[in-house]
């Protein structure tokens, strides 16, 4: 994928470094607004990135092929952390995300 051009969200916080450093060949056209980086996306042949989260969202809203990336670079994983005392308070919350994940 290096040295394809990318439409881009704008904030996508660490992301930003992962892609710039795994594809230093490659443009990224950052879009401030998510309507007009959807309406990019839907009306373009330019390829972009999107989570696994997003993905099973939003995938019905487009005819994109979405195809899985398997470097090391582009596996994240998150954890949700609170106080043992409060886990009861958060367990409603905790079981959507595993839900989500499987």
């Amino acid at each position: 994928m290096n040295g394809e051009n990318f439409v881009v969200a704008q904030d996508i916080g660490y992301w930003d470094n992962i892609i710039r450093e795994q594809m230093p060949d490659s443009k990224f056209f950052l879009q401030d607004n998510i309507d007009a980086l959807s309406e990019i996306v839907r009306s373009s042949t330019m390829p972009a990135f999107v989570t696994d989260i997003t993905l099973r969202v939003f995938s019905h809203r487009t005819n994109r092929v979405y195809i899985p990336i398997s470097d090391e670079a582009a596996i994240e994983h998150f954890f949700c952390i609170c106080r043992t005392d409060d886990a009861s308070k958060y367990e409603r919350f905790l079981q959507t995300l595993q839900r989500r994940i499987q």
